[in-house]
């Protein structure tokens, strides 16, 4: 079904004027977090989300050994969870497949194209880009049209606790990517560590049965 018909279903319409545009930029293979943070914009109602850019975590497959191909193996779980949701109306587009090569590369993929095309279509409605993982998606697509970055906010995951920093996972997975994005002129909206792994650490029974500080949120996620 389309997402509004769903989003219809569930009571919600928010008004014209509240809408945003939103891509979420997910590594959705890695870690089962970027699944609920996918349907999370997903059922935000005053989120246009315009579509889902699959992106790698090459530098985790390699170091680890698993196996390869992890833009790929991201695409195939964000449709996995798309069909799962019956969301069939939002486009996923194939990312970068591992990390730049240098701060002036600029690959070419539909997940770099469709960014393009978003920020310098004509739409009042301001756009946000959720990046989830490596920034390289996001990286190749300011490197190729410069002119997107006062088009658009990025609203990054990631980053050690500020302000000493350590090595944090998304970062590591292409810090080229990284220097380009906070190089660039885009807006870049950061959520480091310490400020969103603090009220996350609760295991699934904390928030449905209402054990600890998360249990304020019971009602929201689970009344009938």
């Amino acid at each position: 079904m389309e997402r509004s018909e769903l989003l219809a279903r569930l009571g919600f319409a928010p008004p014209e004027a509240c809408r945003v545009r939103v891509i979420i930029d997910t590594d959705a293979k890695n870690e089962g977090d970027d699944d609920f943070a996918i349907l999370h914009h997903l059922l935000t109602p005053q989120f246009d989300v315009r579509g889902i850019c699959a992106t790698h975590f090459e530098v985790k497959t390699t170091q680890r050994g698993l196996p390869p191909h992890s833009m790929e193996r991201s695409y195939q779980e964000v449709c996995r969870l798309l069909n799962a949701a019956h969301i069939d109306d939002v486009p996923v587009l194939h990312g970068c497949t591992a990390p730049l090569a240098s701060p002036e590369d600029a690959p070419d993929c539909e997940a770099v194209e469709f960014l393009i095309q978003e920020a310098l279509r004509d739409d009042p409605a301001p756009l946000y880009i959720a990046a989830q993982g490596a920034m390289t998606n996001i990286a190749a697509a300011l490197n190729r049209a410069p002119e997107i970055a006062s088009r658009m906010t990025v609203l990054w995951n990631g980053g050690g606790p500020y302000p000493a920093g350590r090595p944090e996972f998304n970062v590591q997975q292409d810090p080229i990517a990284c220097r380009v994005l906070l190089d660039s002129a885009v807006t870049v909206w950061q959520i480091p560590q310490d400020v969103c792994l603090p009220d996350s650490r609760y295991p699934f029974p904390n928030w449905r049965f209402g054990y600890g500080p998360a249990a304020k949120w019971e009602p929201i996620y689970f009344s009938s």
